[in-house]
């Protein structure tokens, strides 16, 4: 199963490097750009509560624990926070930092390795967005009444 996350994880940046696929926050409408951020959004704090519980763990002798929490919660927190603020340039770099810090922490061959499945999608979130998702100017959403 490990194998499979490292395959989901190379399959994302396979992916996120060809012309077209970079520009899909871009093209999305604002309903497929809420979602996924709300997706990413709980799956950063599933995480951050994982490394919550990681840092807890206090083994004099294994420090894989406590580095891989400290891991966790630090890209899941800088992640979070960038998918909230969304727009500009150092709100990309936050979320660029956080996925980056995250992949990192879980490419160590563990059972933590497990959550590159959940957290290699995210990468479409790395790109600049052209600002906050205004629903008003989605063409699939319509106020009542028009």
């Amino acid at each position: 199963m490990i194998a499979v996350s490292y395959l989901a994880l190379f399959a994302a940046l396979f992916l996120f490097t060809k012309p077209n696929a970079r520009t899909w926050v871009n093209r999305a409408g604002g309903r497929k750009i809420v979602i996924a951020r709300i997706a990413a959004s709980a799956v950063c704090v599933l995480v951050m509560i994982l490394g919550a519980l990681l840092l807890g763990e206090s083994d004099q002798v294994h420090l894989m624990s406590p580095v891989a929490g400290g891991g966790l919660l630090i890209g899941a927190s800088s992640l979070f926070l960038g998918i909230g603020l969304w727009a500009g340039g150092l709100v990309l770099a936050l979320r660029v930092v956080g996925w980056l810090t995250l992949v990192v922490t879980l490419s160590v061959p563990s059972s933590l390795t497990l959550f590159l499945l959940l957290v290699a999608p995210m990468i479409v979130l790395l790109e600049r967005a052209q600002g906050n998702v205004n629903w008003a100017h989605d063409s699939k959403i319509h106020a009542p009444g028009r």
